[in-house]
């Protein structure tokens, strides 16, 4: 085809696919990805134009687009090819900001639309890497600085070289514009600064005065001054129209890497090997300050538009924004996961362990998609993650970059080993290590356990496998014979044999009883990366760097058949427990299952965004799970290639199931690492919370369960409106009771459905009734669509914090703007609220509940005991028959309401909240004992008159509208409606009592069982649940690293248990109290708030 009308076609199906296809970032559907780390070190950074948006480039060919205001990642660029000259050396923004060009290491120039992240063109001269480019004020032209050792000028609308620009220059470490684009300017590795006429391509002048290798050059934005930095670890001031040193800045400890001109010309930036990055005065060149915090090179900066701000990139994974007037950094932008080495299947299904590049070790329970465990130090066991701490798990440390592992066949082990450490067995349950393994000289790549799981085996690189007694801890003996490392070794299936394989393509087979070698044969495989033993020890698969994976009789060494498909080296292979299919990983980013008799193809799995590094089946091989470079674990199905959903687990001990319509269920912090892009904006999905956070989906998903059509976040997310407090201004003094505030909604497209505002964490209903009367809200819509709504609140004494969040209609969530104001001259006295209800019977239902009652009574008389036996007490409330009595100095009265049976009914409870006249500086708790069920997706507590549920929605509404901003919620229940499946037990109401306490700000603890009629909880008089609380509450649960309140304000030998510390005890106990008495297993729903404040005080003298 000729090339005119090659270019036509083209730019028709541009426009079609334009038009129709989805191509533009408006017309493109939201998308749910996380931002791993990048692969490498950053190499290059760019500030857009208008500030809003950073791009930056390192190895590994990653381009990668940023909102800066968030630091969330926007996009990834793709177009650059992976090799090992894979490295993005340098960025460019357009002056409209519209298109970018970047440098490679493969020699290329690529120019990028911005807005979609398309590739526009490739520029193609250059034979050396790329070092540096440069726009043309005007945007129609670049420049590129090359290690080929020439500079050349190119015409950025065609991508045509229009000259190049040669002279005894060495290699072009950097290229810039003059201000009026008459000039370009070059630093070189001959230590000179050389400056163009661009028109003729006529050099004009050379600066002399380095003494080794200039990295970096740039022209004042007068267009007067050069700055230059160099090897020799000094910046320079030059004078352009005379040609002279003006000034040389001294500092820095090691060679500088990049410099900048601020916007007015009157300050410099530059970054060093010595890891700063330091801010000059360009007048007298003191060093202003210097912005310490990277651990590695910083390679690149630059200023934002507006100067006030420094951006900086480094070697150390990072980009970092900092304050140039205070010298602190503003803000981090990093990725949030490392990639994933190594994905495993314990024997009985019902674990997946995880290893990742920083050599942690996480425990996934894969029918319920939640990250349990994760390994920590030898000298620490882990934990397991409570659902309201939030804060990093136990890991696991002193692994190398590369880390192998091995369940024991009866799943209570692990045995594992890494680059410069022995080899550890740790017990699962506890994560305590019980013994060490001495004796490799190098990486230990494969282990596996004896079928009997008395004996582990080890390949190393040390060129030797290893047979050991695990109970001893001790080397039985070592195979010896292979001339490359060992990177797979595996048991015959009755321990008789041990196989190995070795990078040379060598295979094994030895005798376990006395080390002596059977049989060996070679593969002929280009350089074994992978290799996997069937069940039965007939076959062995093979998969190395020739792309191809190769089925081989053990017998003989015979090639069965030879796989082909994949692009890229074959990392990670995997044979069936069936024998019947395999799986093979590859570099190319794809999984393939393949038919052990035939060797064809069955399916492909698309979807990893990285390399693939380790592959496996499921529980019964109903699911394929892969680990990637990218970060995440991925459970497939392999009778349809569809992902299932994604197993993340972040630096920082957070971690999230996602599955592809965006249902999710994380640990507190896990949806707030995640984003969510609409258009050109970037979210975190726990934006969309309320929408989407569900539990029970992602455990239907992991089983490939069919479920009933539900929301799509692909398919109908929207961007909820930008919401502000006006009125009052932050950190303003109030000296009056209430004050009126001023929140304003404008809509971004989704509409506005809702508008919330939270005071100091607990949300602030529409007909809230504080102690001194009703608190107004006025909502108003002006002609442009903006909402406003107006409150009047009452105040606490000291500090009171406003959250306004705005709700689109489909209900995605704002993020939050937050105002500060104090209140002084008020009483800091404050009331307990003590509310229990408790059902037995109900109407016209038959059956008795026989604990409900007993359970509420017990919690009202552990407060009302508790405050008669206190000193300090003035008075104790009781609504049934006002009785005066004494309590404790944290509360001033105590108001107890109880409702049982016919007092119980969905009006009595909704009139006794709505006639509650506490106030803001209150505590309440609301006990709730009897029936839930669940219709639908709908939680329902069920009262006296089982005919009119409360929903979980209208109950919310009621607690808003309660005026204490300290509120604890909790649900004690027998569920109706027969078993639930095992695997989703416990699910079904977390989604329920997350979404109540995220709205209304209480705190929520929850249970629920389907059994009353353990005898030895008859012997209590009460619940499980019920007696876990009373024994937290009379001090049991008083633990002071989980509880925010100094232990130095009370007596030294009270016991304090606050609420933090009551939920951590809840969620650490129950199941031990389930199992001592043989009941149902239960595990506490909980749902907190980063605050804490104490319940009780226990005297030691009570």
């Amino acid at each position: 085809m000729r090339p005119q009308k090659a270019m036509v076609l083209l730019s028709f199906l541009l426009s079609f696919f334009l038009l129709f296809g989805g191509l533009s970032w408006g017309a493109e559907a939201p998308e749910v990805f996380v931002q791993s780390e990048y692969p490498s070190g950053i190499y290059a950074v760019a500030f857009h134009p208008k500030g809003k948006y950073v791009l930056s480039g390192g190895m590994g060919h990653n381009l990668w687009l940023w909102d800066v205001a968030s630091g969330r990642k926007i996009r990834t660029f793709l177009g650059h090819s992976e090799s090992l000259t894979s490295m993005i050396t340098s960025i460019a923004f357009s002056p409209d900001g519209r298109s970018a060009l970047t440098g490679f290491g493969d020699g290329t120039l690529k120019l990028w639309e911005v807005e979609t992240g398309k590739e526009v063109r490739t520029f193609q001269k250059h034979s050396g890497i790329v070092r540096s480019v440069a726009f043309s004020p005007d945007g129609k032209y670049g420049l590129s600085g090359s290690d080929d050792q020439t500079i050349r000028f190119w015409e950025v609308e065609t991508g045509k070289e229009i000259r190049a620009f040669s002279g005894r220059h060495n290699v072009v470490r950097s290229v810039a514009f003059s201000p009026d684009g008459k000039y370009g300017v070059s630093g070189s590795e001959d230590q000179t600064i050389r400056l163009w006429e661009v028109e003729t391509g006529k050099e004009v002048s050379v600066l002399r005065g380095h003494l080794q290798v200039v990295t970096s050059v740039c022209f004042s934005p007068d267009g007067k001054y050069l700055l230059s930095g160099s090897v020799d670890k000094t910046l320079k001031l030059w004078d352009v129209s005379m040609g002279r040193e003006f000034k040389t800045f001294l500092g820095h400890l090691s060679q500088v890497t990049s410099v900048a001109f601020s916007p007015d010309g009157k300050y410099g930036l530059s970054g060093s090997n010595d890891n700063t990055v330091r801010y000059w005065n360009v007048a007298t060149g003191a060093e202003i300050k210097r912005f310490q915090g990277h651990s590695q090179v910083v390679t690149s900066v630059s200023f934002s538009p507006d100067g006030t701000h420094a951006l900086s990139g480094s070697w150390d994974k990072t980009i970092r924004l900092w304050d140039v007037t205070t010298g602190k950094e503003a803000r981090r932008i990093q990725g949030y996961l490392r990639p994933v080495r190594m994905v495993s299947v314990s024997p009985d299904g019902r674990y997946g362990l995880f290893g990742t590049v920083d050599t942690m070790l996480k425990l996934w329970d894969l029918s319920m998609g939640k990250e349990v465990k994760r390994f920590k130090s030898l000298a620490e066991a882990p934990e397991p993650m409570g659902e309201h701490e939030g804060k990093e798990v136990p890991v696991f440390l002193g692994l190398a970059d590369s880390i192998s592992f091995a369940i024991s066949p009866d799943s209570k082990y692990i045995l594992c080993g890494a680059e410069g450490t022995p080899l550890k067995l740790l017990e699962i349950a506890t994560g305590k290590e019980i013994s060490r393994f001495v004796g490799h000289e190098d990486l230990v790549p494969s282990i596996v356990f004896s079928p009997d799981g008395k004996y582990g085996l080890s390949g190393s690189i040390d060129k030797t496998v290893k047979l050991w007694d695990i109970a001893k801890a001790r080397d039985i003996r070592s195979f010896s014979g292979h001339v490359f490392g060992v990177i797979s070794v595996a048991f015959s299936p009755d321990g008789r044999y041990v196989y190995s394989g070795a990078r040379d393509s060598t295979v094994k087979i030895w005798e376990t009883a006395t080390g002596k070698e059977v049989r060996s044969f070679k593969t002929y495989t280009k350089f074994i990366r992978t290799s996997a033993f069937s069940q039965d020890g007939k076959y062995v698969l093979i998969g190395g760097y020739d792309s191809a994976i190769k089925l081989l009789e053990m017998e003989t060494g015979r090639e069965v058949w030879t796989g082909k498909g994949h692009s890229g080296m074959v990392t990670s292979v995997a044979l069936s427990r069936d024998g019947k299919t395999v799986l093979s990983g590859s570099d190319d980013k794809t999984i393939k299952l393949w038919d052990v008799m035939t060797g064809r193809e069955i399916r492909v799995f698309h979807g990893h965004s990285g390399k693939i590094n380790s592959v496996a089946f499921g529980p019964g091989g109903k699911t394929v799970l892969s680990g990637s470079d990218d970060g995440t674990t991925r459970i497939w199905a392999p009778s349809t290639g569809k992902e299932l959903a994604r197993l993340i687990s972040f630096l920082d001990g957070e971690w999230i199931a996602l599955t592809p319509a965006g249902h999710f269920q994380s640990s507190p912090g896990g949806a707030r690492l995640t984003n969510v892009r609409i258009k050109n904006s970037v979210l975190s999905l726990d934006n969309f919370y309320e929408r989407f956070f569900n539990p029970e989906r992602v455990a239907l998903a992991l089983r490939d369960e069919k479920t009933a059509v539900s929301e799509d976040i692909r398919k109908d997310a929207s961007l909820p409106p930008e919401i502000r407090i006006i009125d009052p201004v932050k950190d303003a003094v109030i000296r009056t009771e209430t004050v009126t505030l001023t929140v304003e909604a404008k809509d971004r497209g989704g509409g506005i459905g809702a508008i919330r505002l939270y005071h100091n964490g607990s949300a602030i209903g529409d007909r809230r009734q504080s102690g001194s009367g009703p608190e107004k809200t006025v909502m108003t819509r002006k002609e442009d669509g903006t909402v406003r709504k107006v409150y009047e609140v009452t105040l606490v004494p000291g500090d009171n914090l406003f959250r306004a969040l705005g709700l689109s209609r489909e209900g995605s969530e704002s993020d939050p703007h937050e105002t500060l104001v104090r209140q002084v001259g008020g009483k800091i006295e404050s009331d307990l609220y003590l509310i229990v209800v408790g059902i037995n019977d109900y109407q016209n239902l038959t059956s008795k509940l026989q604990f409900p009652i007993p359970n509420a009574k017990g919690i009202k008389e552990f407060f009302e005991k508790k405050w008669k036996n206190a000193s300090s007490m003035t008075h104790l409330y009781i609504a049934k028959g006002a009785e005066g009595l004494t309590g404790a100095s944290l509360f001033k009265k105590i108001h107890i309401t109880e409702l049982y049976d016919r007092e119980a009914t969905k009006e009595g409870l909704r009139k006794k909240l709505f006639d509650l006249r506490a106030n803001p500086q209150d505590i309440l708790i609301l006990y709730v004992a009897g029936q839930s069920r669940n219709i639908g997706d709908e939680w329902q507590f069920v009262p006296y008159d089982a005919a009119n549920p409360l929903s979980f929605s209208e109950i919310s509404e009621m607690v808003k509208n309660l005026p204490p901003l300290k509120k604890v919620v909790i649900f004690d229940l027998f569920k109706s409606g027969g078993p639930t499946p095992t695997f989703v037990k416990g699910l079904e109401e977390s989604r329920a009592m997350a979404l109540m306490g995220r709205s209304t700000g209480a705190y929520i603890l929850s249970t629920s069982t389907y059994r009353q009629d353990a005898s030895e909880i008859r012997q209590w008089g009460r619940g499980l649940f019920a007696y876990a609380l009373l024994q937290g509450l009379n001090g049991e649960a008083e633990n002071p690293a989980y509880t925010q309140i100094p232990m130095s304000a009370y007596a030294h030998r009270d016991k304090i248990v606050t609420i933090r510390s009551l939920m951590a005890y809840l969620e650490n106990s129950m199941l031990k109290f389930s199992e001592k008495v043989g009941a149902e297993p239960l595990y506490p729903l909980i749902y907190s708030r980063p605050q804490d404040f104490p319940l009780v005080i226990n005297k030691w003298n009570d």
